[in-house]
């Protein structure tokens, strides 16, 4: 079974495409305080922080006469934002709005190479009827609308067979070694890359990319 816990709102999404120099599609990262989306980077910019572009998908709300759209709105309503759902396929924000009895939940997941898909869900423990807008920023859904149920589908497949057989902590463990166990097994997961170029079979991105900067550094520093 995908585990299901009290996970960090943060982390990173899955982009099987991407490869720094053959096919630098993107990065895809969380952002505060209920976004995804990717950061291109710059060819020989590794560990410098440096981007061609951003591009994130971003979620506001207007409940009544509050709204919600930037980290201090959400801070300024004691907004509680979780992840119960953090696998290297999907990620899913949780935020309950405690004024209003509302609860919003955000799944993110790679549609394909150059679409992201979010499904959206709402409950409320109110009893009274109650206006609801949601204000999706950036978007870049269109194209790719249809495949979204799909996408999803196939995501939740993959992770509930990794899940099937890898390790999971039950029982009196610290909460944080539970956590801890789910995120190193799933950043493993994201840095296998499926076979690209050359390379015929599954490969440790981590390690070609420490290789090939380490490669750089001696080229930089050899006598020519």
């Amino acid at each position: 079974m995908v585990p299901h816990d009290d996970f960090t709102p943060f982390g990173y999404l899955d982009n099987p495409y991407h490869s720094w120099k053959l096919n630098p599609s993107g990065v895809l990262r969380s952002m505060e305080p209920l976004g995804m989306g990717w950061h291109v980077p710059n060819l020989g910019s590794y560990v410098n922080n440096q981007f061609q572009y951003t591009a994130h998908l971003s979620i506001g709300l207007k409940i009544g006469k509050t709204v919600l759209v930037t980290p201090e709105d959400f801070r300024r309503q004691k907004c509680a934002i979780t992840s119960t759902l953090h696998t290297t396929n999907r990620f899913e924000y949780t935020c309950v709005v405690p004024k209003h009895g509302l609860t919003l939940t955000a799944r993110y997941f790679l549609a394909h190479e150059h679409a992201l898909g979010c499904i959206l869900t709402l409950s409320t423990t109110s009893t009274a009827p109650q206006p609801v807008t949601c204000y999706l920023i950036h978007q870049h859904w269109q194209q790719s609308i249809g495949e979204i149920v799909e996408a999803e589908s196939r995501h939740s497949r993959e992770d509930g067979a990794f899940w099937q057989h890898a390790p999971q902590l039950a029982g009196d463990w610290p909460a944080n070694w539970r956590r801890g166990l789910v995120y190193d097994l799933e950043t493993l997961r994201m840095m296998m890359r499926r076979p690209a170029g050359i390379i015929p079979h599954t490969w440790d991105a981590m390690q070609i990319r420490v290789a090939e900067r380490d490669l750089e550094r001696w080229r930089a520093t050899s006598p020519t």
